[in-house]
């Protein structure tokens, strides 16, 4: 089965009216036979707001609490987008990256990703769902046994 995989940084998904627009490029690819995976950033700004809380209470880059609350962002982007897809008749589900899951070293702040299990995006495609996930996230092999029993 031949996808491709969008990637929507932060300034394209800014504003709820960006996101209706690039809910708009998926379904204009789904109407040209492709199959959609997309992958989303945090709405611009978010991550940076995110980055001053954190650093205000005194957390450092490279704290797994640092990660997960700068990375949070995704997580609202994702949702929005797939319900703004839905809202125009795409079946769309967002995920989070342990749920893909999306496999990353434990070097946290700067983790590069190890492994991808496409299977469940895969499966969702193939029943006419667009996948919705968050980039900027993954789970550590260590955790990953943990986050399967999350869902």
């Amino acid at each position: 089965m031949k996808c491709i995989v969008q990637k929507f940084g932060g300034t394209s998904v800014a504003t709820l009216e960006r996101i209706k627009h690039v809910a708009e490029i998926i379904a204009k690819s789904r109407a040209n036979g492709e199959n959609v995976v997309a992958v989303v950033s945090a709405m611009a700004g978010v991550t940076n707001r995110f980055v001053e809380y954190v650093r205000s209470l005194g957390a450092h880059e490279g704290e797994p609490e640092y990660d997960r609350v700068v990375s949070s962002g995704e997580m609202i982007t994702a949702g929005l987008l797939a319900i703004a897809l839905k809202n125009i008749g795409i079946n769309a589900k967002s995920y989070a990256s342990w749920q893909v899951p999306i496999i990353t070293n434990d070097n946290f702040g700067q983790a590069m990703i190890k492994d991808v299990d496409p299977q469940r995006l895969l499966l969702d495609v193939k029943n006419g769902i667009v996948p919705v996930v968050c980039g900027f996230q993954g789970v550590t092999e260590s955790h990953k046994l943990q986050a399967r029993y999350h869902f």
